[in-house]
């Protein structure tokens, strides 16, 4: 006998406003709610997670925004206005850039401390590699789904558990939520 090779009822882009609302606002719900043991222990992991990266982008964005130029000089007086922010200087063993007033038509140092490049490359590097690990481990929870839910129904396996897994992981939940809700009309 052969054996019956079941596809996904609906495409991994198949646009669904349930589906794809919830799974983009609340994945942890989604996920949680498709996942089998503790609802609660599972939306944590999954809201710890994903609230870490979230807060690790936003660290990434403050430091890039708030490092200093890669060169350092005395005086930002003694610049010109094309090279002005390309140098930041130490006032009272404090880093501040270098600014440029317009109105003044002066290069001075801003009032707002800067991080210096040795200390922006060591806290980078950090970041990166804890937003690494960190999506790693949302990808393994993902994809863990993905063959759970592949099992139970026998779907066959396909390309897109890549794709659904990394790249569009929100969709990949909205596709497994349509899944799992279609199997539940079905049996209605």
């Amino acid at each position: 006998m052969y054996k019956q090779i079941i596809q996904w009822k609906t495409p991994l882009m198949y646009c669904n406003c349930e589906s794809c609302f919830v799974s983009h606002i609340a994945p942890c719900h989604v996920y949680a709610k498709m996942k089998k043991g503790s609802y609660a222990k599972h939306c944590a992991v999954y809201a710890i997670l994903w609230y870490t990266i979230q807060c690790l982008y936003s660290w990434n964005y403050y430091l890039y925004n708030n490092s200093c130029p890669s060169e350092e000089i005395h005086y930002c007086l003694q610049l010109e206005e094309s090279e002005c922010e390309d140098y930041y200087m130490m006032v009272n063993s404090v880093a501040t850039k270098c600014v440029f007033h317009t109105d003044a038509n002066l290069c001075t140092y801003d009032e707002q401390s800067c991080i210096l490049p040795s200390e922006y490359r060591e806290l980078d590097t950090i970041i990166f590699l804890t937003t690494t690990i960190m999506y790693t481990c949302l990808c393994l929870l993902h994809y863990s789904l993905r063959k759970e839910i592949q099992i139970k129904k026998e779907i066959e396996y396909d390309t897109t558990c890549c794709l659904a897994t990394t790249c569009c992981s929100t969709c990949g939940l909205a596709q497994e939520y349509r899944e799992l809700e279609l199997q539940n009309t079905d049996s209605n």
